[in-house]
């Protein structure tokens, strides 16, 4: 999700979240919550996981 969202021309938490909810790539194991459309769109999960990322391990 972390380069989806930088190569994308609308770079926010938010759209990063809502695309992979409603494009469900392949590479995503299969989930309940979002096959039935339930998953949360909230961002701070994402965020905060984010801030986890040691910088080597994103370059």
């Amino acid at each position: 999700m972390l380069v989806s969202q930088r190569m994308a021309p609308e770079r926010s938490l938010e759209s990063a979240v809502k695309r992979i909810i409603d494009t469900q790539p392949d590479f995503l194991p299969r989930n309940k919550l979002i096959t039935k459309k339930t998953l949360s769109n909230a961002t701070g999960g994402y965020s905060r996981a984010r801030s986890r990322l040691q910088r080597n391990a994103a370059q």
